[in-house]
């Protein structure tokens, strides 16, 4: 019978004390304590304290958007540009203007070159005078006179003599006024030694070598020679 009351009262008492812990706000409060208190010691000792309470408000950046520009349609984009379809068109080489390097026909002419905006064929021939004349014309030309030296020397440096070709015939001509060229006068004539020859209208005037050097001679127009043609 005691001991039925002493267990009794041992758990009433245990029930009592246990209510009396819970009820404490104190002791509910305990919790909230101890996190504070952890919160103020990270700070105390420099920490960064990154507890975010959801009430907070978190500031946003405002990035700009950048506005890019849609292609065109008609733009070609790299891979679509055209190419060359060989190694070859990466070096083609300007062929520049387009020179008149024709010659007289039916003969045996070659292209000698410019000299200024006159193009000039030298002929080996050999012919007459005036089947000299009448071929340069056939190519829309006329023979060559040499109007200075300058022209005098292109001409001796493009003529091809030989032993059979020793003489070229000029566009030189005996006139009422004296020697022409083109119904114009001469004003340039680089005679040989001992020229021109008498009486000059029954001559023609070819370009010959003498001393090393070009000169003019008078020529009886039967004889043959080569010629240039120039226009």
């Amino acid at each position: 019978m005691n001991r039925s009351l002493a267990a009794s009262f041992l758990l009433a008492l245990a029930l009592a004390c246990e209510s009396s812990v819970t009820s404490d706000p104190k002791v509910e409060g305990l919790g909230d304590d101890a996190g504070a208190t952890d919160g103020s010691d990270s700070a105390a000792d420099g920490s960064l304290d990154t507890h975010v309470t959801p009430d907070e408000d978190v500031p946003t950046l405002d990035v700009p958007t950048l506005d890019v520009p849609e292609p065109l349609e008609d733009t070609p984009v790299a891979g679509d540009l055209p190419g060359p379809s060989s190694d070859s068109e990466l070096f083609t080489p300007d062929p520049g203007p387009s020179l008149d390097v024709s010659v007289p026909s039916d003969a045996e002419c070659r292209h000698a070159g410019y000299l200024g905006d006159l193009s000039y064929a030298w002929c080996n021939g050999p012919v007459d005078r005036l089947k000299a004349q009448e071929r340069c014309a056939s190519w829309s030309g006329h023979l060559a006179v040499p109007a200075n030296e300058a022209e005098l020397a292109f001409l001796d440096a493009h003529a091809e003599w030989t032993e059979a070709i020793d003489a070229a015939w000029t566009g030189l001509d005996y006139g009422r006024v004296g020697w022409v060229a083109g119904g114009a006068p001469a004003t340039y004539l680089p005679w040989c030694a001992g020229q021109p020859g008498e009486p000059p209208e029954q001559f023609c005037v070819a370009l010959v070598r003498q001393n090393d050097a070009p000169c003019i001679t008078t020529r009886s127009c039967t004889e043959t020679a080569g010629y240039f043609c120039v226009r």
